[in-house]
């Protein structure tokens, strides 16, 4: 099943109206195709244990399945029918995905980058390497540089996700061999007592499982260090 669900585009939505995808005012159900009738008798199961709403499965713009299942209002005994109007809500966010993964397909978008990939993409910016953050290179201080005259403030920010996945075990999204705390450690009190203009760092993405205490005790540790590189540009 999971094989065969890649060359099709199912889109599922709970107490989602039918006609804001597709426009129709269709008042029958259409149960055809290869898929139709195979995933209605899986949507009537889920029906009996409690499923509700309209469903919506297409392949190579014909539809295969248009229908409602379970009830839109129980106090009227009103049942789904693909003419049903509900309140979207933020049912909206499944256009969004299903628009993100066709990208991830067509090769134009990878589900690693970050929501400012296509700034990056097409400014001046310029990345350094892991190895480059992790060992404190010249290159991470060369594009401070640049960065430090060019700009009024420099903020820090790190994802956790992208540190030695041994301190993030319970993040859902973590990479293999990523910086440690430590290392990061020691370049944010180089970079906090190097730049006056440094003036912030933040943190994003803690897990929400933490067992050990390893990631808090990772973000502390951080911290620590932006602190005491401020702490040592002052003393200067």
């Amino acid at each position: 099943m999971e094989v065969k669900l890649r060359r099709i585009r199912i889109i599922l939505f709970m107490l989602v109206p039918v006609f804001v995808v597709l426009n129709l005012k269709a008042q029958t159900d259409i149960v055809r195709g290869e898929f139709g009738p195979r995933l209605d008798s899986l949507l009537l199961a889920a029906e009996a244990g409690g499923f509700h709403g309209n469903v919506l499965v297409a392949q190579h713009g014909t539809v295969e399945l248009l229908k409602g299942y379970g009830f839109a209002n129980h106090e009227t005994n009103t049942r789904f029918s693909p003419s049903t109007l509900v309140q979207i809500g933020s049912n909206v966010k499944d256009f969004t995905k299903a628009a993100v993964y066709q990208l991830v397909e067509q090769g134009r978008l990878r589900l690693t980058d970050p929501l400012e990939q296509h700034l990056l993409d097409n400014s001046q910016i310029q990345q350094v390497s892991v190895d480059d953050l992790r060992n404190a290179t010249p290159a991470v201080f060369a594009q401070l540089d640049r960065l430090n005259a060019i700009s009024d403030k420099i903020y820090i920010h790190i994802d956790m996700d992208v540190l030695d996945p041994r301190e993030v075990m319970g993040h859902g999204n973590k990479v293999p061999d990523g910086p440690s705390s430590e290392q990061l450690a020691r370049l944010f009190e180089m970079i906090f007592t190097r730049y006056p203009k440094a003036s912030a760092i933040g943190f994003a993405t803690i897990p929400s499982t933490d067992e050990g205490g390893l990631s808090i005790a990772a973000l502390n540790r951080m911290i620590a260090g932006a602190v005491k590189g401020v702490i040592a540009r002052e003393r200067r």
